[in-house]
């Protein structure tokens, strides 16, 4: 049935990531003769992507509650799953700290479209995750995260009042699109200034 479907692949993601995971911090990662972690981390990186790509698929697909919850769970652990190191190595590659910000900010919207979110649920939502990119920016000093950050506050907020929000005659239109202008503007500023501040620290 289609019930005992979703269980066992369910349990079969869960398997494959855990033991993907184990793989990589135990000493299977290792040499078993000099004992010296060896260089495999292709294996590894693709492995996750399949574990990331399958999460998206099963979250996007799942009909039991418990089942969609174990998913969106083991899902966000793949997806954070060597996030850090990559904002550590790639702290002035925009191409890396852009595909750390697409891909939770993806994983996010998936998940709030298999929960059926409206609209300007997701809207809101994304202008929170992007606040927290902004605030983790600045605390780990990733220079490419916070501008992801700032960019998607303001195609957040754009949204949200110019589409998400029905308007019924032109003067709602333009006045959402003044606010949101006005937004965007403060929350630049207030970001630049925060950028002077930290870099006087």
């Amino acid at each position: 049935s289609d019930t005992t479907m979703e269980i066992m692949s369910t349990l079969v993601y869960l398997c494959f990531f855990a033991l993907n995971t184990i793989c990589y911090k135990s000493k299977f990662a290792c040499n078993f003769v000099t004992g010296e972690k060896e260089d495999n981390e292709i294996i590894y990186i693709v492995a996750n992507a399949v574990a990331m790509m399958a999460g998206l698929i099963l979250i996007s697909n799942a009909e039991l509650i418990v089942c969609h919850l174990i998913t969106i769970l083991v899902a966000l652990a793949a997806f954070m799953l060597k996030s850090k190191s990559i904002l550590d190595k790639g702290d002035k590659n925009l191409g890396l700290n852009l595909y750390v910000g697409g891909k939770f900010t993806i994983f996010l919207i998936i998940v709030l479209l298999s929960l059926e979110a409206v609209n300007y649920v997701i809207s809101i939502a994304c202008l929170l995750l992007a606040i927290l990119f902004i605030l983790i920016g600045f605390k780990g000093e990733y220079r490419y995260i916070r501008i992801y950050g700032l960019g998607l506050t303001m195609i957040s907020i754009f949204k949200l009042l110019m589409i998400d929000v029905v308007h019924e005659n032109t003067l709602g239109y333009a006045i959402s699109f003044f606010v949101s202008g006005l937004l965007c503007f403060a929350i630049s500023m207030i970001y630049n200034y925060l950028d002077k501040e930290v870099f006087k620290m």
